[in-house]
């Protein structure tokens, strides 16, 4: 189950931009946090498992289970990467953003 959660700049190592193949030579693109080791963890020990098998088959190889938990699809918005790296820079200047 998808919903809102706050996670602490402190948390986050990375923002990862990545994009979900989709039928038809479509893509969905997405919003991911890479978080540091430590952090309290997206999901309980079921949605964790599942989210590393789920990474393994579906997503782009730099994309971890604990980073697809902690991703959300850039679905009817757009993501104004100058605006996000803006705001990274401000608030989080020790987080890289990877594409």
């Amino acid at each position: 189950r998808s919903g809102t959660r706050m996670v602490p700049w402190a948390d986050i190592r990375q923002v990862v931009l990545w994009e979900q193949p989709m039928p038809y030579g479509r893509s969905m693109p997405y919003v991911g946090l890479s978080r540091r080791k430590g952090a309290p963890p997206m999901a309980g020990r079921r949605g964790q498992r599942l989210g590393r098998v789920t990474a393994r088959a579906l997503v782009p190889d730099h994309v971890s289970g604990d980073t697809l938990l902690a991703s959300r699809a850039a679905s009817s918005w757009r993501l104004d990467t100058g605006r996000l790296t803006a705001a990274v820079k401000h608030f989080a200047p020790g987080v890289k953003i990877v594409t």
